[in-house]
């Protein structure tokens, strides 16, 4: 499986040097209070990684990066690279957060 994914992201970014793709699949929602049960901070964890979880097994570099608010609450864009490629997304990063005031978006 994981070099089947692997392989359907490398194609993917052998036409485009980035991929840009929201964090979450969800928006966010506030965190579990502080006196709930362990299962429930887990499980509300969970919708967190269906986006992200993807490329750590298949070694593309990937980083997340606030990118404006919706009802108080961050929300973030995800920038894909090809295999040893970090220094691009860097570069990306630091361009979009030079551009605007991701907060104020």
């Amino acid at each position: 499986m994981t070099r089947s994914l692997t392989g359907a992201y490398d194609a993917i970014l052998n036409a485009y040097a980035l991929l840009l793709m929201p964090t979450r699949p969800i928006k966010a929602s506030k965190l579990p209070d502080k006196g709930s049960s362990m299962e429930e901070r887990a499980s509300r964890s969970g919708d967190m990684l269906a986006n992200t979880m993807p490329f750590n097994p298949t070694h593309h570099p990937a980083m997340n990066v606030p990118c404006g608010m919706s009802d108080g609450l961050p929300v973030g864009m995800t920038l894909v690279g090809r295999c040893h490629a970090g220094p691009i997304i860097y570069r990306a990063a630091y361009t979009f957060e030079q551009a605007q005031d991701w907060k104020a978006a």
